[in-house]
């Protein structure tokens, strides 16, 4: 029986063995869970205190779904305004952003720009300005969805009122001055039935 040499306790022939590795290797493996659990401790913290302070475009996504069962890549042409407003609204909320399809889109929405109801019309301007698709003609595209939003005025509800100011601000396009003060009027006259979750941030 030979007496093994301290030098040769944590060697790779003997493992991890050790009384090296039993006292410092432990207390450095309860520093590291201890360092682990705590940056969760913090995480977990952060995330609660910022809950409330998510963006505005993403709780729409939580708040507001169309019920309508739609597949995004079903044919523009074949879709009418209320399905269109569903695709439009689904493809934005899972962040599609396939040039193609937003074409195809547009091109639709361009021939059924009359059709689409006040219920809906919210859900197409919330879906085009969380994508922030702009083509070549996009400030023909976004004012006359503006016009449209405007011709339903009276009939729109907070959240397609707040939809349509946030998402003409996103692109950057500006309406006419009178329009928007129209829209401003308008506000101030309803501000009692505005709910205060519709505030853009």
């Amino acid at each position: 029986f030979y007496p093994i040499p301290m030098f040769e306790l944590s060697s790779p022939l003997l493992g991890r063995g050790g009384i090296f590795h039993a006292r410092i290797r432990t207390t450095e493996a309860f520093m590291l869970r201890a360092v682990k659990y705590e940056a969760r401790l913090k995480q977990y913290a952060i995330n609660k205190h910022n809950r409330r302070f998510r963006s505005w475009a993403q709780q729409r996504v939580r708040q507001y779904r169309l019920a309508t069962a739609v597949t995004i890549t079903t044919d523009p042409g074949l879709m009418d305004a209320a399905y269109l407003a569903a695709a439009i609204q689904k493809a934005a909320s899972l962040r599609k952003h396939d040039v193609a399809l937003w074409r195809g889109f547009t091109g639709r929405l361009m021939e059924l720009i009359e059709e689409i109801p006040p219920e809906h019309i919210g859900y197409v301007l919330w879906g085009y300005g969380k994508a922030l698709y702009l083509p070549s003609n996009a400030k023909e595209v976004y004012l006359a969805l503006f016009d449209r939003a405007r011709v339903l005025l009276p009939q729109l509800s907070s959240h397609a009122i707040m939809a349509t100011l946030w998402t003409m601000k996103r692109v950057q396009i500006q309406p006419h001055k009178s329009d928007l003060m129209e829209f401003a009027k308008h506000v101030m006259e309803r501000r009692d039935s505005i709910r205060p979750t519709d505030f853009c941030k």
